[in-house]
């Protein structure tokens, strides 16, 4: 609500005709700024006192409209063709958490008065020195200055544009780049492998089957990689920016792990081709030399990726890749006329004619080193072959084109490769013999041209590869530390020098991997990881399609997001089905990572996917419970039976209230909306303030960290002239459709005779809210109750101290006025009865107490024996709020432990007709309370005791005559009577729950002829409020929480089923 439209109650000139809420805040301001100008130098205020304006002018300023400071803060760059105020449209969006004031000049920021904006929240010297600056230059003093916001991010240098030429194509950038790291040691080595277990037909199929994973992978990664500009980390930056830090720390980690295990990989190849090539050196054992020969291999890359080994491998990329070409050029070259018998290759044209390319088009499956192979175990160890294809997208931000060279250069190494590993398929099946392709692991050195150059492109393939992986793995496990999603790890690896300790790690995994010595044993654990990976990927591209966010803006088209689905399932399946084992190991722990970073809940803001489809989810639901018919003022959109308390609790700051949020937490059994607010009556605040008045408000969330409690909560804040008028505005705007309050809760205003202007704005409030169809409740001694507690309990409860009748204390938000809340905590915990002991000592002489020492005693032993109860006095039918929201309580484990009992006061001639109405009721309505404890009252017993008209009239200040002052004196005196019952049967209860008595008239007072009818008013009305809080007073003074309920007449319970 625009508080420019808001009347104002405080006017600061009773003689202003402008009665608007926006000239009294600007008087106010104009105020405060003199009165900060009183606290300059002598010499200042002597210049001040020369050149201030006459009276006259002084009134007239405070009828204008406030003055701009028109100097732009900004340079002629800058400034926009139309406004020169105003800025252009520029590079300000590439300035990450930036503030952007200056650049983007607010209107707050025009207007000359130092009181408003960011002055308003300052103290002392800095309210005076952000004055005096905004004078001076026209800008703030907490504000970055002009001089260093105009430092050129928009002017390019030439160092800039030289980076610009410096950037990659697509064919270097991203062809090049995944073709390397797809060509490699499984290609060379496991190729004639997978030919030989399955055959031609199996292996084209396990080839598409696998490119069908990457290509679809290829498509979602296209989409995510221009959608945003990707910085360190590659895949672990791509996830965690869309999904959240829960699957980007889970990926990220599996992620990095797995490029160690590639670089294992990678080196157990490259041993097993020295191992090929020179036989057995350390001993008998193959395995062994395995071992040996790769570990010293991941020594010799460790001391050449420390000596910057992985800078020359890059410069060198295109060149790695002309010569692994070359190799396989090669291959097919010897392909058309190699003939070797004795290592089974009989050529093209006699593999036609013996019948050699049909024995080989069928699968095979025969046993290898102990294992029996499958089509699935095969698939798992060729998949590595066609990985690689993030290479492009890893470095989207060094590309010239991401949009184009992205999606072009990587379905394009994609469809190459898979024509490449296709072709070498037929061939290796036409023109070699079975046996061989399985037996033989370099078949490929004998069909090429030229061994020695096909042993180079090994050697070149792996230890490249190995170096790139060896060198990945520290750099995303490092992205992952620093963000510090994992407190663990960064605990112990993060610090200085953590690149480091993340080589050294790396180095670690690698070796382990390497103990294998089986290149068909880490293959498919590396399948597991890349699967997990591109899985990920997929479903982080269907779900950014989902969100139907406007932020979904990829530059690649051509993806869909029921195709990217369909790869994540496509994912899970290859893992189960080529290794069931390794697949489990790798899903438990990889769900394991993502519930402890989700436990955790690291404090990143990264815009996750799942809020933006929480969003919408939650809009659509909204509007679903639009029925589309029209409903009176006071009609629920429910049916009764589906009929929920939606509470707004005016709680101020909770952190300074926080037994008003726990109390509303032990309702979340309702599961309906819990609205909490506060309420700022400075008027100080100017309308241009709002944005900064909500950030400092918690963001309309409750801040339930700093409350240490793990609710969620709504929280509004708003300022308004009143208390009165804060609390209109947010009955009425508070809520979404059909999510909306319907209850009001206020804290009991204890202070209340200190200033009866502010409690007769409380009790406004309370017929506000019922005239507006809003339930209302008051909760008071409820900060006395230890909350942190898991069940309640009685010796949980501290004593309530009354507060005197001439207390000191001032509401700091009207609602509330508990003033001890901060000394309960501090109070060691009491029984119930020694603490009533003492409440009663003021008003009982010592000898009375005597007299009843043996009831009292009688009484404990009651309470002790039957628990703890929570005491319902259901007194007029409100719509069944008074009974419905203790079972409420109940269902909360705080409360589980506290029994129901239903208090009836009812005439003594029909005491059994009440009984037996009170009973039924509650079993058609199936609430849990005990028998219903019917009370009676004589017809001679009506009235209230001596005692309890004597404190009545000591809270009214004895101003009050029944006979002539109050309209409805037979109502008060029956309810002075329901506090004497209450104190009576209740004083022992854990919560005592009570109809809240309608705020009327009860003052009409004498109508006297000589005083004015405006004073006659104020003092009709202070003395009413007095009577009415004086009946709340007596109904809950001295005793255990008490909860206040007013239905608003809308039934709440029903026994009916339609």
């Amino acid at each position: 609500m625009d508080a420019a439209v808001v009347p104002a109650t405080h006017s600061l000139n009773d003689n202003d005709s402008d009665n608007s809420l926006l000239m009294n805040v600007n008087r106010q301001i104009g105020d405060k700024s003199q009165r900060t100008s009183t606290e300059l130098s002598p010499s200042s205020r002597q210049s001040e006192r020369e050149t201030e304006p006459p009276p006259h002018a002084a009134q007239q300023h405070k009828h204008q409209s406030p003055k701009f400071n028109l100097n732009s803060t900004l340079n002629r760059r800058q400034q926009s063709w139309v406004d020169p105020l105003e800025p252009r449209i520029q590079d300000t969006f590439y300035l990450r958490n930036k503030n952007l004031d200056t650049l983007r000049p607010r209107y707050s920021f025009l207007l000359r008065r130092p009181g408003n904006v960011n002055s308003v929240f300052l103290d002392g010297s800095d309210r005076q020195q952000s004055a005096e600056s905004f004078f001076r230059d026209g800008t703030n003093a907490n504000s970055e200055s002009p001089r260093s916001s105009r430092t050129a991010s928009w002017e390019l240098d030439e160092s800039k544009i030289q980076s610009e030429h410096s950037k990659f194509g697509t064919f270097k950038g991203v062809i090049s780049r995944c073709m390397l790291n797809i060509f490699g040691v499984i290609m060379f080595l496991r190729m004639g492998f997978m030919v030989g277990e399955c055959g031609i037909l199996l292996s084209m199929l396990i080839v598409l089957l696998c490119a069908s994973v990457t290509f679809i992978t290829a498509l979602s990664m296209c989409a995510i990689a221009t959608n945003g500009r990707i910085e360190g980390g590659g895949l672990y930056y791509m996830i965690s920016r869309s999904l959240g830090p829960a699957f980007g720390g889970t990926v990220g980690l599996l992620f990095g792990v797995g490029n160690a295990v590639a670089a294992s990989m990678y080196l157990i190849g490259f041993a097993e081709v020295i191992l090929k090539l020179t036989g057995n050196v350390f001993g008998d054992d193959k395995l062994m030399d395995i071992r040996i020969w790769s570990t010293i291999a991941l020594l010799a890359e460790f001391i050449l990726t420390l000596l910057g080994g992985l800078k020359l491998v890059m410069r060198s990329s295109l060149v790695l890749l002309a010569f692994i070409t070359a190799v396989i050029f090669l291959i097919f070259v010897g392909s058309i006329y190699q003939i070797d018998e004795s290592k089974g290759i009989i050529g093209f044209e006699r593999g036609f004619s013996s019948g050699n390319f049909v024995d080989n088009l069928y699968s095979d499956f025969q046993e290898f080193q102990g294992v029996q192979y499958d089509f699935w175990l095969v698939l798992g160890i060729f998949f590595p072959a066609v990985t690689g294809i993030m290479a492009g997208a890893n470095i989207s931000s060094q590309l010239k084109n991401p949009g184009q060279s992205i999606p072009k250069g990587t379905l394009t190494a994609i469809g190459i490769t898979t024509v490449i590993y296709i072709a070498l398929v037929i061939v290796l099946g036409t023109i070699v013999t079975r046996k061989y392709l399985i037996a033989d692991e370099l078949i490929l050195q004998s069909i090429s041209v030229y061994e020695p150059l096909f042993l180079g492109g090994v050697f070149a393939a792996t230890l490249s590869a190995a170096m790139t992986s060896l060198t990945s793995a520290p750099s995303i496990l490092k992205a992952v530390i620093d963000d510090n999603i994992v407190p663990v790890l960064s605990g112990c690896c993060g610090g200085n020098n953590n690149e480091r300790k993340m080589m050294i790690i790396s180095v670690l995994i690698v070796f382990c991997c390497n103990l294998f010595g089986s290149l068909n044993m880490i293959a498919p654990l590396l399948t597991d990881f890349y699967l997990i990976a591109y899985g990920v990927i997929n479903l982080s591209c269907f779900l950014s399609s989902m969100s139907k966010s406007p932020g979904w803006r990829p530059g690649f088209k051509y993806f869909n997001k029921y195709l990217a689905l369909f790869g994540a399932v496509e994912c899970v399946i290859f893992m189960i089905l080529s290794g069931w084992l390794y697949a489990i190991m790798a899903l438990f722990i990889a769900f394991l990572l993502y519930q402890y970073i989700a436990y955790i809940d690291p404090d990143v803001d990264w815009g996750k996917v799942s809020e933006s489809r929480q969003y919408y989810d939650a809009f659509t639901a909204v509007l679903k419970l639009d029925k589309g018919v029209n409903f009176t003022p006071n009609q629920s959109q429910f049916h009764v039976k589906h009929w929920r308390p939606g509470f707004l609790v005016l709680c101020g700051d909770p952190l300074h209230r926080p037994h008003l949020i726990h109390f509303a937490n032990t309702l979340s059994k309702s599961h309906s909306p819990t609205f909490f607010a506060s309420i700022c009556t400075d008027l100080v605040l100017h309308r241009t303030n709002v944005c900064k008045f909500q950030q400092l408000h918690y963001g309309n969330y409750l801040p339930r960290r700093l409350l240490n409690t793990g609710k969620k909560g709504f929280f509004d804040a708003v300022f308004a002239a009143s208390f009165r008028e804060g609390a209109s505005m947010l009955m009425q705007c508070v809520g979404l459709g059909a999510l909306r309050p319907n209850t009001l809760v206020l804290g009991y205003r204890h202070n209340w005779r200190l200033d009866m202007k502010l409690s007769n704005e409380y009790i406004e409030v309370i017929r506000d809210a019922l005239e507006m169809g809003y339930a209302v409740i008051i909760l008071r001694n409820f900060s006395y109750i230890h909350w942190k507690s898991v069940t309640c309990d009685q010796s949980q409860l501290a004593a309530p101290h009354r507060l005197s009748d001439d207390a000191n204390s001032s509401d700091v938000c009207i609602e509330l006025a508990d003033k001890q809340q901060t000394n309960a905590g501090q109070q060691k915990h009491e029984s119930v009865l020694g603490a009533l002991k003492r409440m009663f000592l003021s008003q009982k002489d010592t000898l009375e107490l005597r007299n009843q020492s043996l009831v009292e005693l009688k009484s404990e032993a009651v309470a002790a024996m039957n628990g703890p109860f929570i005491d319902v006095w259901w007194l007029i039918d409100d719509g069944g709020l008074t009974v419905l929201l203790p079972y409420l309580m109940k269902l909360h484990r705080f409360w589980r432990d506290c029994r129901l009992r239903l208090n009836i006061i009812a005439n003594s001639n029909a005491v059994s007709q009440e009984y037996l109405n009170v009973y039924h009721l509650m079993k058609e309505f199936r609430l849990p309370y005990d028998e219903p404890n019917l009370i009676e009252v004589d017809e001679g017993r009506q009235n209230p005791t001596p005692e309890t008209m004597r404190r009545f009239h000591q809270l009214t200040d004895h101003g009050i005559d029944f006979q002539r002052d109050v309209i409805r004196p037979k109502v008060i005196k029956r309810w002075l009577k329901v506090s004497e019952l209450v104190h009576q049967h209740s004083k022992h209860s854990q919560v005592i729950v009570l109809n809240l008595p309608l705020p009327t008239t009860f003052y009409k007072g004498d109508d006297r002829k000589d005083a004015k009818d405006e004073s006659q008013k104020k003092y009709k009305q202070s003395m009413n409020g007095k009577v009415y809080f004086a009946i709340l007073e007596m109904l809950t003074e001295n005793l255990p929480p008490v909860m206040l309920i007013r239905g608003n007449g809308e039934s709440a319970l029903t026994f009916y089923s339609e």
